[in-house]
């Protein structure tokens, strides 16, 4: 029984041995992990301050000479039109109206 448990102690120490490389590879790899999401995190932050800095830009207005202009092209050409487009009931040239 002395020889097993003598067989038995190295291969103990081994898997003790590797356990603890792998507890300490996972704490290095955790660390690491760490770092960089707080690295990502402090850009981040710099990026929206960045953001928050700048200056509104103001929305834009409308040019009111252009909407008068606009208007009017639009009323004139109803005019010519005789109406709406979709107020106009006719199919054809001939006056008979969709609905008779």
């Amino acid at each position: 029984m002395g020889a097993s448990v003598a067989i038995l102690a190295p291969a103990l120490l081994v898997t003790a041995g590797a356990a603890a490389a792998s507890g300490g590879l996972q704490a290095y790899e955790t660390r690491k992990a760490r770092k960089q999401a707080e690295r990502l995190a402090a850009e981040e932050r710099a990026r929206i301050e960045a953001l928050q800095r700048e200056a509104e830009s103001p929305m834009p207005l409308a040019d009111d000479e252009e909407v008068r202009r606009a208007r009017r092209r639009s009323i004139t050409s109803q005019m010519r039109r005789r109406g709406r487009q979709s107020t106009i009931l006719t199919g054809d040239a001939s006056g008979d109206s969709l609905g008779a």
